[in-house]
């Protein structure tokens, strides 16, 4: 469950469209509709962008540089 803390809002928005599309294809019996639902659920399970091929994945989220050495100079 701790992988779950560190989705970003955009993650957990494509999850609640896609959740959102399964349940009205399975209320309504409409292909496109469980179509589109899979598709934004497993963007989000797999953090996917756009397309599937790589070249528009979302960019991992950096670490801080804990950069604690203070630097001064004489001012004179």
């Amino acid at each position: 469950m701790t992988a779950l803390r560190h989705w970003p809002w955009t993650r957990w928005l494509r999850l609640g469209i896609g959740l959102a599309f399964i349940g009205q294809g399975f209320a309504s019996s409409e292909a496109f509709a469980l179509g589109a639902g899979a598709f934004f659920s497993m963007q989000a399970i797999l953090n996917t962008g756009c397309c599937f091929v790589g070249s528009c994945t979302p960019v991992p989220a950096r670490e801080p540089i804990n950069d604690n050495e203070l630097t001064y100079h004489e001012v004179k």
